[in-house]
């Protein structure tokens, strides 16, 4: 027998809310003192599973010593998409990937400290194999520290991690590339995470001493790259989004460390990598191609539909690179077309401006698209528009969600549902702050504004239009600072209520649209929480300057990935912080809306094997 039930809370990937139909003995457990389901479905939306495209497997007749007659894999494994409940997008590349929410395989990534130095970089052959370590953040209880510890390479190029005062743990085979935890002899809690590009040969028998600074923190979004882009135009459309792609990466690393990004059923990937591979000859891009259909290959074999980005434009490569990329990507275009569930995508045409487009001279982008120091990778502007491309060609298999109205909405102990943060819709006006501090405006119910100490910046704000129709944006516009790095805020203190405590997962959730830059634009955007100095969760940031945009951005509706309080913390501040960006002694300014804020409780996260 079967029953109808609303979850309460999270179940196996589906968010509360959502109305299923289970087996009795299912039903039963969730209804159990109505905390994680009930038979009152008001206000439900029922789950409806999502339509698998047709498989096609490799196959062929057995006739065996008695002539029976079976049906076997042709002679190799088929890889196989499972059925899943979890909606998972994944993106795999190199830096211009970067950028998104980091993917994850096992629960030691979820901590970091803010800031790894590995101080002899030379002994490691300046990193040309290991593009980062970051080192466990719940080492110390969350106290910064500045001795970290030391990182070993045997005769074999395997590698060892070793925390200050401890003893020298397991070496560890990283040849494969991607993201390795490597623990220490017998501290718990303090291990390193390695990014590994692996195509590069390691240096054996090195070491070096490895620095750190700063408070344990998770980072989700960066807007100078295209993912959080993609994230935000379709919100809760997918449960996860991670971005596993390593700056400096190859086409040779990606194939490495590619399979990593599908260790877990896996709804959408989207793949763009060789931009690093700078081919010079015909050779050097028959290998760039031979590395990306394999890439395509095992992302196409595990994830149910496929987005092949076109290499960006590299307006800082010579013109024969340029030339070879694009013969690259013409046939890697071919290549896609063969393939039922691969959509091949571009954003070249928009990414540079075709009457002056220079190659080898860093001319011709697209104004605001690239950094200017490199010429290559992303400002936020050219995120936008690179993430465009991959919006426009997956809302057509994954139309975009309407967006929500719920204003009202505050944590229920008993249900365990709801905001853990107040006036997380950012409604009204009588918050603290206004009339102060270079505040001009209303500041929301709940909330206090402040402005960064000795700041001249000023801040006007309002109640504005949303682009998708939706609830009304809290508008922050910010102007006239005298130095880099001021900045105006909303804040909110949130104590974790009694039966929210250490071991529980927690995420941040937040809607923001850029409505209009000038000049210089803005230098701070920043959505992030605060546990005192033991957690700082980033939602999303910007390490570039926010620039060219007038009224054309979307909202941006992001999630963070779940993430575990540490023992101890029983309170978070929330932050929404805006800043001018300031060059040459010039204040930028700029307009950015929020429409919610909303600090929640969540489901633990599922990872991948290690």
């Amino acid at each position: 027998m079967s029953k109808t039930i609303r979850l309460l809370s999270t179940y196996k990937g589906h968010r509360p809310q959502t109305i299923l139909t289970v087996d009795d003995a299912t039903a039963t457990a969730l209804l159990a003192g109505g905390l994680n389901a009930t038979t009152d479905l008001t206000g439900g939306v029922r789950y409806v599973p999502p339509i698998l495209p047709p498989q096609v497997l490799p196959a062929a007749f057995q006739i065996d010593a008695n002539g029976a007659v079976s049906l076997v894999g042709a002679g190799f494994q088929v890889a196989v998409p499972t059925g899943g409940t979890r909606r998972r997008a994944v993106f795999v590349g190199d830096s211009l990937t970067q950028h998104g929410q980091p993917g994850k395989t096992g629960p030691e990534y979820q901590l970091q400290f803010s800031i790894t130095t590995i101080t002899s970089a030379a002994n490691f052959g300046g990193i040309t194999w290991i593009a980062y370590a970051m080192v466990d953040g719940r080492a110390n209880g969350g106290v910064a520290q500045t001795v970290a510890g030391n990182l070993f390479t045997d005769s074999r190029g395997w590698v060892a991690w070793q925390a200050a005062g401890d003893t020298i743990g397991q070496y560890v085979d990283v040849s494969v590339g991607g993201w390795h935890y490597l623990k220490s002899g017998t501290y718990a809690n303090s291990g390193i995470t390695l990014a590994v590009r692996g195509a590069s040969a390691p240096v054996p028998n090195a070491t070096s001493a490895v620095q750190t600074a700063g408070s344990p923190i998770t980072s989700d979004y960066n807007l100078i790259g295209y993912v959080a882009w993609v994230a935000g135009a379709f919100g809760d459309t997918f449960y996860d989004y991670e971005a596993f792609a390593i700056a400096g990466a190859s086409s040779a690393d990606i194939l490495k460390f590619a399979p990593q990004a599908f260790l877990l059923d896996t709804e959408v990937a989207v793949i763009m990598g060789g931009v690093n591979d700078l081919p010079t000859t015909d050779a050097a891009c028959n290998v760039t191609v031979a590395n990306l259909k394999g890439i395509i290959d095992i992302a196409s074999a595990k994830a149910r539909r496929v987005y092949v980005q076109e290499i960006f434009p590299n307006p800082s490569a010579t013109p024969a690179i340029v030339k070879n990329l694009a013969y690259v990507s013409q046939m890697i275009k071919a290549y896609c077309a063969t393939k039922k569930n691969v959509k091949f995508v571009s954003a070249y045409g928009k990414m540079v401006n075709a009457n002056t487009w220079v190659v080898g001279s860093g001319a011709g982008g697209r104004a605001g698209v690239f950094n200017p120091a490199d010429n290559l990778h992303t400002q936020p502007y050219g995120g936008w528009i690179g993430g465009s491309a991959v919006v426009d060609a997956m809302s057509k298999d994954y139309p975009i969600e309407a967006p929500e109205y719920t204003t009202l909405d505050t944590w229920n102990p008993v249900l365990q549902i709801g905001s853990l943060n107040t006036n997380p819709t950012l409604r009204g006006s009588a918050g603290a702050g206004s009339g102060s501090n270079g505040i001009t405006g209303p500041i929301p119910d709940g909330w206090t504004g402040a402005r960064s100490g000795g700041g001249v910046q000023v801040c006007v704000t309002s109640f504005k239009p949303a682009p998708d129709g939706g609830l009304d944006l809290f508008a922050m516009a910010v102007s006239g600072a005298g130095a880099a790095g001021e900045y105006h805020e909303i804040s909110q203190i949130v104590p974790l209520p009694t039966n929210v405590t250490a071991g529980d997962y927690v995420q941040l959730v937040a809607e923001t649209c850029i409505l209009s830059t000038t000049g210089n634009g803005i230098g701070t955007l920043t959505i992030y929480a605060a546990g005192g100095a033991t957690q700082l969760p980033y939602l999303l940031q910007t390490s570039r300057a926010i620039q060219t945009f007038t009224t054309e951005a979307p909202v941006l509706k992001l999630r963070s990935f779940p993430m575990e309080i540490l023992q101890g913390v029983t309170s978070f501040t929330m932050r929404l912080r805006v800043g001018c960006a300031y060059t040459a002694g010039v204040s930028g300014a700029g307009e950015i809306g929020f429409r919610k804020f909303r600090f929640e409780k969540c489901a633990a996260p599922v990872y991948g094997v290690q």
